[in-house]
């Protein structure tokens, strides 16, 4: 966006970086290119879960978005950090979440015995909300905002689903695949029996033709007579 924006400024905030440290494929002209720095893109490595503060001024921004952090947050951290994104908003801005509902819809039953299992780990241990995604517009709105709106899309789980379905199915098995060694060891249970009931829900996709819903929720920091 910042080399198709170059009047626009835009600041990406992490706890990592994972910015491209070799060589990027350019779409526009079909080649490898050095690792490109744009004047108008700034990358800053911030922790916001130590500091419950966003390193920026007040009102500095049109518009922000945040997504994908229903497992990273605290319940107790959302308020802050929504108020935190509030506050480098200017009057008049606007606010964007994206989240995943980490429930699929129309799982089998043991996929679906499953996944009830391990939101009731995160919340009891963790104190995450795994569903945070299904609260995103009613979060904006007790933040205060206005002309609240929000809407999902959904997106096939396995073969049912042609390309689309598999290739989100390949994304739901690397993320067991990367959260292995974590829930094994929340649920306290081997990675044996871990991997076993991963694939006997990844068995039951085509028969029950499960799906995920997406959410996006957005909103208007209130003007200052508003």
């Amino acid at each position: 966006m910042a080399q198709d924006f170059v009047r626009s400024t835009f600041n990406l905030v992490d706890i990592y970086d994972l910015l491209p440290q070799q060589p990027v494929f350019n779409v526009h002209t079909r080649k490898q290119e050095p690792e490109q720095k744009y004047p108008n893109f700034t990358f800053i490595l911030h922790n916001i879960l130590q500091t419950k503060k966003l390193p920026f001024d007040s009102n500095q921004f049109d518009y922000a978005q945040q997504h994908i952090t229903a497992l990273t947050y605290k319940q107790q951290d959302w308020p802050i950090i929504l108020k935190e994104l509030s506050r480098v908003v200017k009057p008049g801005g606007y606010i964007q979440l994206i989240e995943i509902d980490l429930m699929p819809q129309h799982l089998g039953p043991q996929g679906e015995l499953w996944l009830e299992q391990i939101h009731q780990v995160l919340i009891e241990k963790r104190n995450t909300e795994p569903r945070m995604a299904c609260q995103l517009e009613k979060s904006l709105l007790d933040l205060g905002l206005v002309d609240v709106q929000s809407k999902f899309v959904s997106i096939p789980l396995g073969s049912w689903g042609l390309d689309l379905g598999n290739l989100w199915k390949q994304n739901f098995e690397s993320f067991f695949d990367s959260a292995k060694p974590f829930l094994t060891e929340l649920m306290e249970i081997s990675g044996r029996e871990y991997k076993r009931k991963v694939q006997a829900m990844l068995d039951e996709f085509n028969e029950y033709k499960p799906f995920s819903n997406i959410y996006l929720a957005w909103g208007r920091v209130p003007d200052e007579q508003q």
